[in-house]
């Protein structure tokens, strides 16, 4: 009778230990994902709440792209809540977000970078130069061919737009032409920041030149303003100085220390190599896209593609209620705690530990 006692404790106890490694222990580790990617994603949600301003049905709709984003591309349903955070920073209001974000996306994956960079830098370039959010596709499929035909990433460009966008604006520049000439400086080794102050500080002395530069100018025949007054066309200008022969020392008592260098490399590159890359850069639309879809050719970009669509399956179980729950049961500890630390440490003993709900 020992014996088949022994044995029949033993059995039972080698079921429970097979339950435990084959089915608990499976179950509480998927409950602890879904309800941490849950609450990663709601994080990131309050934040697009929080500088949107967005409630009801706009929060709604936000929410739902997210999460539409997270399972069908290559990117998390978290990663494009911060791509939307940083749109509402940049002050675009829901409308603009849902209809601007899906292009953004595309050019965070033809750049190969987080999809949080892509947006600021989309957002900052459109900013500068006063873009509306309709034509967030035009802005990644620039920057997107631009990066993929010079010395340059979309990255460097956003840098160098940083600092020369809104000069380049106000001098008359388009996009195009600005994404052109810093990707003809780029394949000159002058790229990101650095072109982009070169740049800047060639059109600030074009736009406001001083008497020396205005006497090299007339010097070499060469006219920085038109008849009403305004400055031509950069790239007319650095044509014109091209055909007249302009030297290092003009070039650098025209552009300065700093900007002289790449002026110059700019000239021997040929006004005509800009103009060319201009006119590409106007041909660009879908740049983006099918740079997007090659890169996810592959296993892995299937991958990338199934770690999305597994984080919307988590997301989906934890609408069922789990992450109530846990909100719920962390919130009655929170309330217990605080109770504990406003009482006299003598007086534990009359604490009552909350009841909590299986889950």
């Amino acid at each position: 009778a020992y014996e088949i006692g022994a044995r029949l404790v033993g059995s039972e106890m080698c079921i429970r230990d097979r339950l435990t490694a084959g089915v608990t222990t499976p179950i509480v580790g998927l409950g602890t994902a879904v309800v941490t990617t849950a609450a990663s994603f709601e994080s990131s949600m309050n934040g697009v709440r929080a500088v949107t301003g967005a409630t009801g049905q706009d929060l709604d709709d936000l929410t739902d792209l997210a999460r539409e984003m997270g399972s069908t591309t290559q990117f998390s349903a978290s990663e494009a809540a911060a791509g939307m955070e940083f749109l509402g920073m940049a002050g675009w209001d829901t409308t603009e977000i849902m209809s601007g974000l899906p292009d953004v996306l595309n050019l965070a994956a033809a750049g190969g970078m987080e999809l949080a960079s892509a947006a600021d830098i989309a957002s900052n370039i459109m900013s500068g130069f006063g873009i509306e959010a309709s034509e967030a596709a035009r802005v990644s499929d620039v920057l997107a061919e631009a990066s993929a035909s010079a010395n340059t990433s979309v990255e460097q460009l956003g840098g160098g737009f940083t600092y020369v966008g809104p000069v380049a604006s106000s001098a008359g520049m388009s996009l195009e032409e600005t994404a052109a000439t810093l990707g003809v400086l780029a394949d000159a080794g002058i790229q990101g920041e650095q072109g982009g102050t070169a740049l800047r500080g060639a059109l600030s002395q074009l736009l406001n030149p001083t008497a020396q530069v205005q006497d090299v100018m007339d010097g070499l025949g060469v006219s920085i303003q038109d008849a009403d007054g305004a400055m031509r066309p950069f790239p007319d200008i650095m044509r014109d100085l091209e055909d007249a022969g302009a030297d290092t020392s003009e070039m650098m008592q025209i552009f300065g220390q700093e900007a002289g260098p790449a002026m110059l490399a700019l000239v021997e590159r040929g006004a005509d190599d800009v103009a060319a890359f201009t006119e590409q850069l106007h041909g660009s639309e879908d740049a983006a896209q099918d740079m997007a879809d090659i890169r996810m050719e592959g296993l892995s970009g299937q991958l990338k593609e199934l770690q999305s669509a597994a984080e919307g399956l988590m997301l989906e179980l934890g609408d069922t209620g789990l992450l109530n729950i846990v909100t719920t049961v962390v919130e009655k500890f929170t309330e217990w705690t605080q109770k504990i630390n406003e009482t006299n440490p003598v007086s534990y003993t009359h604490l009552t530990l909350p009841t909590t709900p299986y889950v």
